[in-house]
């Protein structure tokens, strides 16, 4: 099974300060990540579009083949953070150049790792899902063959122009067919100013929702997932697993 994952860079206006407590967000996300073969592989899907940076970290890893579990996990979380350090706020990276990208793309790679025995077998108990119907089920064209950027742009045009929102996509597939398709949705109310719209967005507890293709349901990390998918639901069963 492949796994792609996409980050979005148009969540927002502006750039984004690295301010202490931003860096502080970054290290957290990345600290679920609790190996250094963890932390290369998240960092081969996150430097997807520049495959040269996380060569070049495995390259590095390899002369620090000496150094005992925890020394390697320290070494390849601050080469990552580095590298990102380095795309924040850079016109010139191929990379996206705001934070929230990285917070929200680290958020998602996170909870679909806990859902794989990579992240069960250390110990990390995987979300507990719980299951909706869907109001309407004929999407049109079929989800399963709608590109990769249009299904993060669809679930987008659900929210209203008043929410400021950050949709970040994670789509696995199996002998060329979606088999699951993962999103991290978090929103907020945009204010006249904008002043401190984006700073908001950066601390929002996320909604993580999953669907598989065919299936007339999609699953929710939430209870209530309002106001994220309001109009597409019309009832639930607690507690099934994804």
């Amino acid at each position: 099974m492949m796994a792609v994952t996409t980050l979005d860079a148009s969540s927002g206006r502006g750039s984004v300060s690295l301010s202490r407590e931003s860096l502080q967000l970054l290290e957290r996300r990345l600290a679920q990540f609790r190996s250094s073969e963890a932390t290369l592989a998240v960092a081969r899907r996150l430097f997807q579009k520049c495959p040269e940076v996380a060569e070049e970290m495995e390259k590095k890893m390899e002369v620090a083949a000496d150094m005992n579990k925890t020394q390697r996990l320290w070494t390849a979380r601050r080469m990552l953070l580095r590298k990102v350090y380095g795309a924040i706020g850079s016109e010139d990276s191929a990379m996206p150049n705001k934070l929230e990208n990285y917070l929200s793309f680290l958020d998602l790679a996170g909870v679909v790792a806990s859902c794989g025995e990579q992240v069960q077998s250390s110990g990390v108990s995987p979300h507990t899902w719980r299951v909706f119907l869907l109001r309407e089920f004929n999407w049109s064209p079929p989800l399963s063959t709608t590109p990769l950027r249009r299904l993060r742009r669809r679930m987008k045009r659900f929210l209203p122009d008043s929410l400021l929102s950050s949709v970040q996509l994670d789509l696995e597939e199996e002998e060329g067919n979606s088999a699951r398709v993962f999103f991290r949705v978090a929103v907020v109310n945009r204010t006249k100013s904008g002043r401190n719209d984006e700073g908001n967005l950066l601390k929002k507890a996320p909604t993580f929702l999953a669907f598989y293709p065919g299936e007339p349901y999609f699953y929710s990390d939430r209870a209530e997932p309002d106001p994220i998918i309001a109009e597409v639901r019309h009832g639930q069963v607690d507690g099934l697993p994804i």
